[in-house]
């Protein structure tokens, strides 16, 4: 496992040279099995294959709202960032928090929710 950054503008941890985000790093730290290929590794259909389905979506979820937050996160940065240094073309004097924080807000609620249904 390697704690070099990806690159763009949601950066994470990368495992094996693939960006691991919450989801993905929730399953390696508690079980210590990568989410890429967990179904694969149960073959005959029944409970433990389903097990791992259910397993590598519910930590995709969570890798796709980490993401989203992250992202989000960037654009709030990068907005105040524009204000702080004086270009204001784009600012309601109460706006901009309040819509983004909404976001914010809400991805976080439903970041919440995937990862306490991983656990």
């Amino acid at each position: 496992m390697t704690n070099g950054p990806a690159t763009g503008p949601a950066p994470a941890r990368q495992v094996n040279g693939a960006p691991a985000f919450a989801g993905r790093l929730l399953v390696l730290e508690r079980l210590g099995l990568d989410t890429y290929g967990l179904a694969d590794r149960h073959l005959e259909p029944g409970e433990l294959r389903t097990l791992a389905r259910l397993l590598s979506r519910q930590a995709q979820r969570v890798d796709d709202f980490d993401e989203q937050l992250r992202r989000t996160a960037d654009h709030v940065i990068r907005r105040l960032a524009r204000t702080r240094d004086g270009d204001h073309r784009d600012i309601q004097s109460w706006g901009v928090l309040r819509t983004l924080g909404s976001d914010i807000e809400t991805l976080a609620a439903r970041y919440d929710l995937a990862v306490e249904q991983l656990g």
